[in-house]
């Protein structure tokens, strides 16, 4: 089993973990962890709501290229209204990432995931950032 690197370590302790391989069986992962799509993560156009919860969606497909969590459900876990839920969902499927099969009232939609297309984007480097344009906050954009 893996451990993580804690202040009160010896430089030997340190160095020991350093060579282990790492393994995903301790405390860092808890309950595991989802593979989440860098053109999703990174992706400027999208809101960060929006992108956490594909990521939520992703953790209940279990492999599967759907999931079908309630709303309710991912109200709770993200802490935010019902219409916001909705709303974040919206934005992912007019994104063309997602494509939601809404059932009646009451029951579970369907959240099929599409095909992400390859994404270009400028990697950070230490000598790379965006340049933005305009001067105030509400005039500046970013340019990749």
């Amino acid at each position: 089993m893996s451990m993580l690197i804690r202040p009160d370590m010896i430089k030997e302790q340190i160095d020991t973990l350093e060579k282990t391989p790492f393994q995903f069986q301790d405390s860092f992962f808890g309950d595991g962890f989802t593979p989440f799509p860098k053109s999703i993560q990174l992706n400027p156009a999208l809101s960060i709501q929006a992108r956490f919860l594909y990521g939520i969606l992703l953790s209940f497909a279990w492999g599967e290229k759907f999931s079908y969590p309630r709303i309710r459900e991912l109200s709770y876990l993200m802490n935010l209204s019902q219409p916001m839920i909705n709303k974040y969902l919206k934005e992912l499927e007019e994104a063309g990432v997602i494509y939601v099969k809404r059932r009646e009232s009451g029951k579970t939609n369907l959240y099929i995931f599409r095909e992400i297309p390859n994404t270009v984007y400028e990697r950070f480097t230490l000598n790379h950032s965006p340049v933005h344009k305009g001067s105030s906050p509400l005039e500046r954009r970013v340019e990749w």
